[in-house]
């Protein structure tokens, strides 16, 4: 009688461990879910982070295209106040 005691025992030890077994298991799988989650968010940011950067170039290649405008702007000026420089010439001949 006492050995069926103790194999019931043993049993019941046997039983709490695997319970005890399965809680870590489903907290370490928790806590992986949420590491998972957490890298997932962290490539959502560098992937915005990227769109930015790409705006950002095409932003620059504006500004550099309206650098290039505005040297035309002022070598027409130039020419044009070069011309009237001339009419004045012209006009005390």
């Amino acid at each position: 009688m006492e050995a069926q005691w103790e194999e019931v025992q043993w049993e019941e030890m046997q039983w709490e461990e695997m319970q005890w077994l399965e809680v870590q298991c489903e907290e370490m799988q928790w806590e992986e879910v949420q590491w998972l989650e957490m890298q997932w968010e962290e490539v959502q940011c560098e992937e915005m982070q990227w769109e930015e950067v790409q705006w950002l170039e095409v932003q620059w290649e504006e500004v550099q295209w309206l650098e290039v405008q505005w040297e035309e702007v002022q070598w027409l000026e130039m020419q044009w106040e070069e011309v009237q420089w001339e009419e004045v010439q012209w006009e005390e001949v």
